[in-house]
């Protein structure tokens, strides 16, 4: 069977933004003017996408153990190896065993691994919503409606400093975000349809303008943080991914960019490795501010880019490029 060809405005736009989770993570001390507006879109872009992509399959069954295999097994993977490096770097000073490692970071984990397992929550509550809506009559709007009721129940438990286990409560508030990507599969040809050329770069333009404006406070998701109202929370995460996808397609693609973003979850996986040791040298050697999060981040970039090829080829069923799980739907006589 041949297989579907990939559209390469989308792994431009993810290529974009797993770079800039790359530069938050390697200039975390840094800060800078931009990074509540970049913050504000950079991991909605990848909740919109997976509901823009979203497939029913034969049912729940075959939903979870592709969802199981794509998201869950490459987080159990790489944050075990995560929490080994950091049990091991700790424990050089004997204060520090796996276990300790293991509770403390499970949490407020390293990296953008916590997302894998956002997503994966994503996914599942999405899909009981389309369960219970499916057989109304109005199965779409009452979709949307669910996932907005969740992005606001999100939304509350952020706001009142209450935190779910494994990232539930980041997952409620990415709801909204997943509904609007099936909306945009559902009632557009955003994906094929060809707009002027001189539009897409004007809508980008306004859009980021927009987020510059609206982002004035605190987005994040990883900790379900929130210091902006509710509406704005929202309209910066679909504005700017809109942007970033309006851009996306003007250019089309950028050859290193684009294979980073094909292969997002392989570097989304392995650049806190990566950028850990690097503070460390930049630390000895006294670089810091802009230059330290410029350098870690170019390099860390360079090294993820060049792991891509082995892991993918050696390491297939961590970095969901196989499946681990294999599962056959049944044959209806």
């Amino acid at each position: 069977m041949a297989q579907k060809k990939r559209i390469e405005f989308i792994d431009l736009a993810k290529g974009i933004c797993i770079l800039l989770v790359v530069f938050s993570h390697a200039g975390e001390d840094y800060g800078n003017r931009f990074d509540p507006a970049l913050t504000s879109f950079r991991m909605p872009l990848y909740f919109v996408l997976s509901g823009l992509f979203f497939k029913e399959y034969s049912g729940f069954a075959e939903f979870l153990v592709r969802k199981t295999n794509k998201l869950l097994i490459p987080f159990l993977f790489f944050y075990m190896l995560i929490v080994c490096v950091l049990a091991y770097a700790l424990n050089r000073g004997g204060e520090y065993s796996l276990l300790a490692v293991w509770k403390e970071q499970f949490n407020g984990m390293p990296g953008g691994i916590w997302f894998l397992l956002c997503l994966f929550w994503v996914n599942i509550m999405a899909y009981t919503v389309l369960i219970l809506v499916n057989k109304t009559k109005y199965p779409t709007f009452l979709f949307t409606i669910g996932c907005l009721i969740g992005g606001i129940i999100g939304f509350l438990l952020g706001r009142n400093n209450i935190n779910f286990p494994m990232f539930l409560d980041s997952a409620f508030s990415a709801l909204p975000f997943f509904a609007f990507g099936e909306l945009l599969r559902k009632n557009t040809n955003f994906l094929e349809s060809k707009t002027k050329p001189y539009l897409l770069p004007l809508l980008a333009s306004f859009s980021f303008i927009v987020v510059y404006i609206i982002a004035t406070g605190k987005v994040n998701y990883r900790e379900n943080l929130f210091t902006i109202p509710f509406v704005s929370v929202y309209a910066c995460g679909i504005i700017g991914t809109m942007g970033v996808l309006c851009i996306s397609k003007w250019i089309k693609k950028l050859p290193i960019v684009s294979y980073m973003g094909r292969y997002s979850i392989i570097v989304l996986c392995t650049h806190q490795l990566v950028i850990m040791p690097l503070h460390s040298i930049c630390e000895a050697y006294q670089i810091h501010g802009f230059n330290e999060a410029l350098l870690v981040w170019f390099i860390t970039s360079v090294v993820c880019c060049l792991l891509i090829e082995p892991m993918r080829r050696f390491m297939p069923y961590v970095t969901a490029q196989k499946e681990l799980i294999p599962y056959k739907p049944k044959q209806v006589k």
